[in-house]
């Protein structure tokens, strides 16, 4: 499920006129990844000084310090707060690392001697993890800005509503849950129904748009977003450790993500020929990836979560479009097991990016181990059960 985030703080202006050509940057830094490690490597601070002399950075360097330092340190620490903050003491920044506001001293920080020593370990990995995400991010800058993926986005939904959208409809539902299958959600419905009522029962109200399909105006809920700049980062990473996308690991498909929720399955076909007509009216469209429901062969995927995905290019700039029901919709925020989008980010953490960002040898965490997976498993479905009894709560 494409999930609703605010829009990044970054200054979007900041970046518009600063835009170079070189993107090349990329590969080294995949490259540069075997540079994390806990033993000291001199080596790889002095490449990374290399670059900073070259006068070849993406953007200019007060741009990279000022603004992309922040997200890097403020994204790693989100990921821990949000997935492992059980371990928060124990994997959490250092605080020179934190304080850092320059690309020097950052590298300064990596040189920093010693093998033996867990915190100068810790140090040098993040020094160097830092820097190699601020010019990620800043390489990816260069390839398409900030601002033209968010003039293209409001461009393209500003066409989209006004083709296939009359008017906003607002209205209260009733979701059924099912607390035997991790509160997935097995009915809803505009009736309210009553006094009677199971405790599994929430009440929404909702303000929908009103979408013509089969002679009719049928409620629809549609969403946009453009991808986090950090996001971006660590999907990179994981598409060029993955032999099959690596041709184009530098490429995120979902970067501007559109999501439109219908009431029922049989909605998704009208509502999907509906969005291929409004692009063959475009001159510059095209479908890339034909409709199709997700790909179950991801292994951080549940076989219950049920979406379908197109993929266009609107002059030149690719969107992904979803189609959810109503029902899968509720069961993707309240479920308690990886139908939850919050789960399923969980488990990418779990398998590929913590690893990475906290090995073992700096770290001391085992995240192969059988009971440090078990634990921050449990701990983070008993936070989602949490969050749904609350909401049970407060939405009855």
């Amino acid at each position: 499920m494409i999930e609703l985030i605010q829009p990044a703080w970054v200054p979007v202006f900041l970046f518009h006129e600063t835009r170079r050509n070189d993107v090349s940057l990329l590969p080294d830094l995949m490259h540069w990844q075997r540079d994390h490690a806990a033993r000291p490597r001199p080596d790889a601070v002095e490449r990374r000084r290399v670059l900073l002399a070259s006068g070849t950075l993406p953007m200019p360097r007060d741009l990279l310090e000022y603004v992309l330092i922040p997200r890097a340190l403020r994204g790693r620490e989100q990921l821990i707060h949000e997935h492992a903050a059980p371990m928060e003491g124990r994997i959490g920044l250092r605080t020179e690392v934190r304080l850092a506001t320059t690309l020097d001293e950052l590298l300064e920080l990596a040189l920093v001697g010693g093998d033996g020593d867990h915190g100068e370990r810790r140090q040098r990995l993040e020094a160097l993890a830092t820097f190699d995400a601020v010019l990620g991010m800043a390489a990816m800058e260069a390839q398409t800005t900030f601002a033209q993926s968010k003039h293209a986005l409001k461009t393209f939904v500003s066409r989209l509503e006004k083709a296939l959208f009359d008017g906003t409809v607002e209205s209260r539902v009733w979701s059924s849950h099912d607390v035997n299958r991790h509160g997935y959600v097995t009915r809803v419905t505009d009736q309210d129904p009553g006094p009677h009522r199971t405790r599994y029962v929430m009440s929404h109200l909702l303000s929908r748009r009103l979408m013509y399909l089969e002679g009719k105006h049928v409620p629809t809920i549609f969403h946009y977003r453009l991808k986090d700049r950090y996001a971006e980062w660590l999907k990179v990473l994981k598409q060029w450790n993955d032999p099959k996308r690596r041709a184009n690991a530098f490429h995120v498909q979902d970067r501007c993500g559109l999501l439109l929720v219908v009431p029922e399955a049989r909605h998704i076909q009208p509502a999907v020929q509906a969005i291929l007509r409004f692009l063959a009216t475009l001159p510059h469209a095209a479908v890339i990836e034909e409709p199709s429901e997700h790909d179950h062969g991801n292994p951080d995927s549940s076989h219950e979560f049920k979406v379908v995905k197109m993929v266009v290019t609107v002059d030149g700039h690719t969107f992904e479009i979803q189609f959810q029901t109503l029902a899968d919709w509720f069961s993707a925020s309240t479920a308690t097991d990886t139908v939850n989008h919050d789960m399923y980010r969980f488990l990418q953490c779990l398998g590929f990016h913590f690893p990475r960002l906290f090995p073992m040898d700096a770290y001391g965490v085992d995240w192969t181990s059988a009971a440090v997976r078990r634990g921050l498993t449990e701990y983070k479905r008993r936070s989602l059960g949490i969050v749904f009894e609350y909401r049970m709560h407060r939405l009855r």
